[in-house]
């Protein structure tokens, strides 16, 4: 498929038997349909063709001169570069035909060499993935374990897109490889969403509701006992505490009763009781905060609990997949494997070589024209060209090569040089570069003085590539054949075959094609008009279709991999992990996939692939995500939320109207239970009248009464009450900020899975549009 490059040799032995020596170096560079799909574990089967391009069996036999075997057990012993490739086996095949050509077929057998592959791609994925298992045993309710596998994700796409050079590309298959890096991708993908819902169980569980019986029964007692973790049993023991303080409470207040009806107004025991009472009433309230306290903590440790075990069953289902995964991959798909004119008269003809071949110069010499597409070598979409290899044919009437079989030994077809035979000028308009394909050096002439001219040609053709819907495009580049000197007076063009038969020689032949498919040539004769003169020429539209394969798993599917984290990135609860720092992450590995991705993407003035597009459009909207997640969070953890009471009209639209709209549910409605305004300085005693007189005289008036001991005891619980209070009235406040921006969170959140999911649906149906179109 391309020159031989190798140094010429300029002499033969010649036997005394008229046997003739010729050994020449070849550099060879030939089309292999190559099996990729178990790589780097594969063996390839190359075969080499020898036979005469021109000549046919009754001109010429083919014999190998040695045997086969011997031949590979000599290139076993003179191979000197074998690089990645071992030769292992070398078979070879003699076909002929009746009538057609002699063939010799030599099958090169090769192994690739996987230590190389081996070391670079499959053990660093293993270590990572490994990584990624062991990442389970970090506590996440005490470490940032999203964040920690964020970094992870990151860290695996950037090698895979380093190591993207060594991985074979190719369109006919895909290989094994690359979907064992796609699922531990996804593997690691699913890993992070599950750390993310586990995040969420365990740091928002304050704000949850109790948990339900059923799934207290069947998680708490079923499942912790399959993945062996103890149930939390603490209920029991924290409703029997809960009660004793309720039968305290109910004693203390009888006691009072009694007490109160037992004393007389004006004694010693009723200044003790009615300062006990006081104390009763600041340990009740305090025993109401500390109830509550404990209350939440306790369907806080359930929820804790939850979280934990559904955390070790997951990533027990996930060894379980990780360690089976080799078993998935194992199923392996393998395959074998002297008459006729005299020389002065020709020499006659030889002369005329100049001159076209025809008796009446007025008369133009038709050519026909076909080629059969062997192989699609490339497409540059940026210098907009296409590279081809053709195997062309050309036939036209040589006026002055006509002659009487019956006259001459019923000889109808000779071979001749072309370098002796005029030869039409016809060309390719679209050719950009030196055609440095093989030359044939002879034609075959029929005795009705038809010459049938066959040539390889590799083309190099300008083509207007339209790559809007890459990587779903489809290509119609136009070869256009016609003579460049000759007008239409000397040289006309027509096809030598019809275009259906071009197109199915075509894919009959079609071997390397490696991305693209070709669908169908099409073709018409017309006439180019140039000033005064004009040129016939043929026009065919070569129809390619790119295999998308290649781009959808190396670009499209990481890249919504990629997007669904970020979407699943809003479910970590804000207030206590930090989620901008993770989208951050996102937005950072993101951007680096897309920079060293970019040689996989076309480029080209004409315009912009919508693969583009989708990419910033993605880019943009993880960026949006990322201010949303800052403008919540400066929402929830504002100092100044604490202290300052949500407004109004902030309540009334936040709470009453975007509530109902996100369908938010509120554990305690802020909305219709604000909290009452108190402004008490927990370090100053507040005043009472029953503690600010400093003695207390019986009914006589001789007696002086003093508690000292019942007063600071009093004021020491009154100003525990009052900073309890404050602490409590500053939680109820941050409390409500942080469901107004829940709230928000939840709106914007539900917006911005709209605006994904249209902009999604619009991508697909622009893309199926231009398919179709």
């Amino acid at each position: 498929m391309d020159e031989n490059r190798a140094p010429e040799t300029h002499y033969v032995y010649v036997m005394s038997n008229g046997e003739v020596r010729d050994g020449k170096p070849f550099h060879v560079i030939s089309s292999c349909k190559l099996d990729i799909y178990i790589f780097p574990f594969d063996i390839q089967n190359c075969s080499y063709t020898f036979n005469s391009y021109k000549h046919n069996v009754q001109d010429v036999r083919l014999s190998f001169y040695k045997s086969v075997k011997k031949v590979f057990q000599e290139s076993l012993e003179l191979m000197a570069t074998q690089g990645e490739w071992e030769l292992i086996d070398m078979l070879g095949e003699h076909t002929f035909e009746e009538g057609g050509w002699d063939a010799l077929i030599v099958h090169i057998v090769l192994r690739r060499r996987s230590a190389l592959y081996v070391v670079n791609l499959l053990i660093p994925s293993c270590f990572l993935l490994s990584v990624d298992l062991f990442s389970f045993l970090l506590p996440p309710q005490h470490v940032d374990r999203s964040s920690f596998k964020m970094t992870l994700i990151l860290g695996y796409t950037v090698f895979l897109l380093l190591m993207n050079d060594l991985l074979p590309v190719t369109g006919n298959t895909l290989p094994l490889i690359n979907v064992f890096f796609s699922l531990c991708l996804a593997l690691m993908v699913s890993s992070l969403l599950e750390t993310v819902l586990i995040t969420n169980i365990l740091c928002g569980s304050n704000h949850y509701p109790p948990l339900p019986k059923w799934i207290r029964i069947l998680v708490l007692k079923y499942v912790a006992r399959l993945v062996r973790m103890e149930q939390m049993a603490c209920d029991q023991n924290s409703e029997g505490n809960i009660s004793k303080i309720h039968v305290y409470s109910n004693t203390m207040t009888e006691y009072s009763k009694k007490e109160s009806v037992r004393s007389s107004p004006v004694s010693f025991h009723e200044r003790c009781l009615e300062e006990m009472q006081k104390l009763r009433k600041d340990l009740l309230a305090i025993r109401h905060q500390v109830e509550e306290h404990f209350s939440n903590e306790n369907r806080t440790d359930e929820w804790i609990m939850f979280g934990q075990i559904i955390d070790r069953l997951l990533f027990i289902l996930y060894f379980i997949f990780i360690t089976h995964l080799p078993c998935l991959l194992s199923l392996l798909r393998c395959e074998e494997g002297q008459s006729g004119p005299t020389y002065e008269s020709l020499q006659q003809v030889f002369d005329r070589k100049p001159l076209r071949p025809s008796v009446n110069l007025s008369t133009p010499t038709i050519t026909n024209i076909s080629f059969t597409l062997y192989a699609i070598l490339g497409v540059n979409e940026k210098a907009q060209i296409l590279s081809t290899f053709l195997w062309l044919r050309l036939y036209w009437i040589h006026e002055f090569l006509i002659w009487d079989p019956e006259s001459c030994d019923d000889v109808e077809r000779i071979s001749l040089p072309v370098k002796d035979l005029w030869t039409p000028d016809i060309i390719v308009y679209e050719f950009v570069d030196d055609d440095v394909s093989q030359a044939c050096p002879y034609v075959y002439v029929n005795h009705t003085g038809t010459i049938r001219y066959d040539r390889m040609l590799r083309l190099v053709s300008a083509c207007n590539l339209e790559i809007f819907s890459f990587p779903f495009d489809i290509q119609n580049c136009s070869f256009t054949f016609g003579s460049y000197m000759h007008t239409i007076r000397d040289v006309r063009v027509s096809p030598a075959l019809s275009f259906n038969e071009m197109t199915e020689n075509s894919k009959l032949y079609l071997k390397a094609s490696g991305e693209w498919e070709l669908v169908v040539i099409l073709g018409e004769v017309s006439i180019l008009n140039f000033g005064i003169d004009e040129w016939d020429i043929i026009r065919f539209w070569v129809v390619i279709k790119r295999r998308p394969i290649l781009y959808v798993v190396n670009l499209i599917i990481p890249s919504a991999f990629l997007m669904i984290i970020d979407i699943l990135s809003f479910y970590l609860p804000p207030h206590s992990v930090d989620r901008s720092s993770f989208k951050m992450t996102l937005i950072l590995g993101y951007t680096v996939f897309l920079l060293i991705m970019n040689d996989l993407l076309p480029s080209t003035a004409n315009g912009t692939p919508l693969i583009g597009i989708y990419f910033s459009v993605c880019l943009a909207l993880m960026v949006i995500s990322l201010l949303e997640t800052v403008l919540i969070t400066c929402v929830l953890h504002h100092n100044s939320m604490k202290y300052r009471e949500v407004p109004h009209w902030v309540r009334v639209f936040v709470f009453g109207f975007l509530g109902k709209i996100v369908c938010y549910s509120f554990p305690d409605d802020p909305f219709f239970n604000p909290p009452e305004k108190q402004d008490i300085n927990p370090w100053v005693t507040p005043s009472s009248d029953s503690t600010s007189s400093q003695q207390t005289t019986n009914s006589s008036g001789t007696v002086t009464l003093d508690v000292p001991e019942l007063r600071q005891i009093s004021r020491d619980l009154r100003d525990m009450h009052s900073y309890l209070s404050i602490l409590q009235r500053q939680d109820q406040l941050q409390d409500q900020w942080c469901h107004v921006g829940y709230i928000l969170d939840f709106l914007l959140f539900r917006i911005y899975l709209l605006i994904i999911t249209g902009y999604a649906l619009v991508i697909i149906c622009m893309w199926w549009i231009w398919m179709e179109q």
